[in-house]
């Protein structure tokens, strides 16, 4: 932590991060009103709202996917804590899928 704090560009670092965050969630947000104003009630918001669901579920699999990477029992959660809290030298055979 004091490494990071001596380092002269970590604060130009977290600026430059918050700003790119505010600045892409706002034009997300600008860019969601824009379509929602430009195509509600027409027969291309019937056409945008078929595609809607099926891309808002790949970031929820995504996230699936690596919570089970992390969690299971080869997964990068037990291999980091093993040495010290379970004293596990190779993954435990627990049956986690079929």
């Amino acid at each position: 932590m004091q490494a990071l704090m001596q380092d002269a560009q970590w604060l130009a670092a977290l600026a430059l991060s918050l700003w790119t965050g505010l600045l892409a969630t706002a034009l997300a947000a600008a860019g969601a009103a824009w379509v929602l104003a430009t195509v509600y009630g027409t027969a291309q918001w019937q056409h945008l709202t078929r595609w809607v669901s099926p891309m808002l579920a790949v970031p929820h699999a995504a996230f699936a996917i690596g919570l089970a990477v992390l969690v299971a029992p080869s997964g990068w959660l037990l291999r980091v804590v093993s040495p010290w809290a379970t004293g596990l030298q190779v993954p435990p055979p627990w049956a986690s899928t079929q």
